[in-house]
This record gives structure tokens, sequence and C-alpha cells, in this order.
């Protein structure tokens, strides 16, 4: 019995160990294929390895050029913060200077202010005088004006001298110079008259009503009125051609003081004045004067071919011919002719012009220049729109 268990027993152990074998084929199998798997696990963990190995030493790479990049990125803008922080500096430092001046010019601003409103204040006081002056020129221009002739209240004085200095005829219009002192002193007997003892004052221009009250004046009011007497005669002839005639001095001569030839002065001449000389200013300065028979002011007439209006037309006084209004005696022509020369032509002479009262205007001849009441109120008129125009706002 012991030897049947005995052989089962090995059929039994080659049964089992058949068994085994086909075991052991299978986990063979297996095993090769987990070897195989690790194999390629393995491959692939080493491809990816690699892989990541060289996507590291690309990264590495990619981040060393960056990280010098970078360097270099952050040393040009560390060197551009610096240069910006010198700016900043440089700009902190121009714009306290600029602050400084801005204060010194809002001071200076400040007052200039002040000063713009006292200057204003000043300018309006100064334009309120040239309004004031600008009226005394306007008053003086007229003053002249009105002053040129003789007036409504002189029809007796206009009468005398149409009777006597005035002679008319179908071509010609004959005016005796002379004869208006035979009826100034004469026929009306008007006398030369000091200023104190006709104005109570060293110098003053006596107007035609004034000089026909006081019944006289000097030499100045004597030449205005006799220019009056001229230009209200001259007014009778008609629009016919002027022709004027003086006396001078001749011995054994008779000069006829009236058309009629009634009234004479003996040792005198007719003398005639140029034709085209009929307009009549009065010049003054320093000349013979016959009442203190020297050389002082004095004021005699002018007779120029053109009126003198402007500045420009003093000229025309080169060619002047001169008559002594108390008188009448002719004096010869402005110049070497009578001694008596323009100051702005000959300012050596003893004898000279500085001074002209026209019919509207008087003329003065003031640091080297004549200037004249209406061109000073030109000027003066001009300098009042600068002003208004400084203190506009």
């Amino acid at each position: 019995m012991s030897k049947k268990i005995k052989k089962e027993s090995l059929l039994n152990n080659s049964k089992s160990t058949s068994f085994s074998f086909e075991g052991d084929k299978k986990n063979k199998n297996k095993f090769f294929g987990l070897i195989l798997f690790l194999i390629i696990f393995l491959i692939a963990s080493l491809s990816i390895i690699f892989l990541i190995n060289s996507s590291l030493e690309e990264l590495k790479k990619d981040y060393s050029e960056y990280v010098l990049l970078s360097s270099n990125k952050i040393d040009s803008l560390n060197k551009l913060v610096l240069d910006l922080t010198i700016k900043k500096n440089d700009l902190n430092k121009s714009l306290n200077i600029i602050t400084l001046e801005y204060n010194s010019l809002f001071d200076k601003a400040n007052e200039l202010e002040s000063s713009y409103f006292d200057l204003k204040e000043e300018v309006n006081e100064t334009l309120l005088k040239i309004d004031d002056y600008e009226l005394q020129i306007q008053n003086s221009l007229e003053w002249f004006s009105y002053n040129s002739k003789l007036g409504a209240n002189s029809s007796r004085i206009i009468s005398n001298l149409k009777a006597s200095c005035k002679k008319e005829s179908t071509k010609i219009c004959q005016i005796n110079l002379g004869c208006f002192h035979l009826v100034n002193y004469e026929f009306i007997n008007y006398k030369y008259k000091d200023d104190l003892v006709t104005s109570n004052t060293i110098d003053k221009l006596q107007s035609i009503e004034e000089f026909i009250k006081n019944k006289g004046g000097d030499c100045e009011d004597f030449s205005l009125f006799f220019k009056a007497e001229y230009n209200s005669l001259i007014e009778y002839c008609s629009n016919k051609p002027i022709e004027l005639f003086a006396w001078v001095d001749e011995k054994n001569s008779r000069f006829w003081a009236n058309f009629d030839e009634t009234w004479y002065l003996s040792n005198a001449k007719k003398k005639y004045l140029n034709e085209s000389n009929v307009f009549p200013s009065v010049v003054c300065g320093a000349m013979f004067d016959p009442n203190t028979q020297s050389i002082n002011g004095h004021c005699v007439i002018a007779f120029t071919s053109k009126r003198i209006n402007l500045i420009e037309d003093i000229d025309s006084l080169n060619h002047a011919e001169l008559v002594e209004p108390q008188s009448g005696k002719y004096l010869g022509f402005v110049g070497e002719d009578s001694g008596i020369h323009l100051t702005s032509q000959n300012n050596s002479s003893s004898s000279y012009i500085n001074t002209i009262i026209t019919d509207k205007d008087f003329f003065i001849y003031k640091n080297k220049e004549w200037v004249n009441y209406e061109g000073f109120g030109v000027d003066l008129e001009n300098q009042k729109q600068k002003l208004v125009e400084l203190v506009k706002e």
C-alpha cells in the first residue's frame, strides 16, 4: 500500500510538474513582456529625459541670453535713469532760476502796474492841459484872423483910406502906402504909445479894437493895424491888379501923400514895389526903430509874392520888400538891400527877422528852426493821440 501511494505521489508530482512548466512559460512571457515594457518605458523615459534635457539646455541657453539681454537692458535703463536724474536736477535748477525770475518779474509787473496807473493819471492830466493849449492855440489863430482886417466900427478909417490912399482905373488899383501915415497921424490922430501906457504891461499885442480905443500903440500894434488897413482897403479894388508904392529919401523932391496932392513929404520921392509883392505880413526882430533911432526890437511890413501860410513859405521873404508902417517909407528888399536878413539865412547880421505875423498865424524862429502856432497845434494833436494810445486799455 505504501508503494501504491508513492507511485501516485510520483504521478501527482509529474502532473504537478507539468502544470508548473506551463505556468512558468506564461510567467516568462509576462516577465519578458514586463521587461520589454520596462525597456520601452526606459527608452521612452530616456527619450523624454533627453528631450527634457535638450529643452532644458535650450531653456538654459535662452535664459542665459535673456539674462544677458536683461542685464544689458538694465544697464541701459540705469544709464538712462542716471541721465534723466541729471536732467531732472538740471531742470530743477532751471526751474528754481525761472521761479526766482518769475517772482522778480511778478514784483516788477506789480510795480509797473502801479506806475502805469500813476502814469495814466499824469497822462490824463496832460491831456487836459493839451486840450487847454489846443484851445488857446485855436483862439490865438482865430485872434490873428479876426485882427487881419478893420472891424465894423472902423467906417471912418476906411472912408479916409478910400478917399486919400486908393486910386482905381479901368485896369489897375493903385495903393499909396505912404498915405496910411497921413490918415493915421493927421486925420485920425493916432500916436506911438508904449505898452505900459496902453496896456499897463511890458509887452502886449493889442487887438485892432484896442488900438483904436487907445488911439495908438507901439511898433507891433502899428504894424498889425497897418496890415489890417491894407487888407480892408484892397477889398475895394474890384479884383483888379494891385500896384503899390511907398516913398524913399530924395533931396529936393516931393512925395504926394494923397492922390488929391494936397499933402506931401519934402525930400522924398515915390518908390514902386514889385508888382507881384502884394501880400503883407508883419515881421519883427532886431532892426532900426525910428522912434529910438537905434537898432532894437522893432516891427515892419513885408510884402511877398505869395501868402505865408506854412513854414516852407517863409523862404519867399528873401524876395520880400519892407515898408515902415509908421511912415510908409520904403526900406528895400530883405537881405543886403535893406540890411535886414532872415534869422535862418544870416545869423551874424545885426538886423534880422525872427518873428512873423500873418493873417492867420504866428511864426517864430526858435532853437534854430521856424515854428508856428498852427504847426505846434498839429504836433500837439499828434502827441495827444500817442498819449491816448499809450493809456488805452
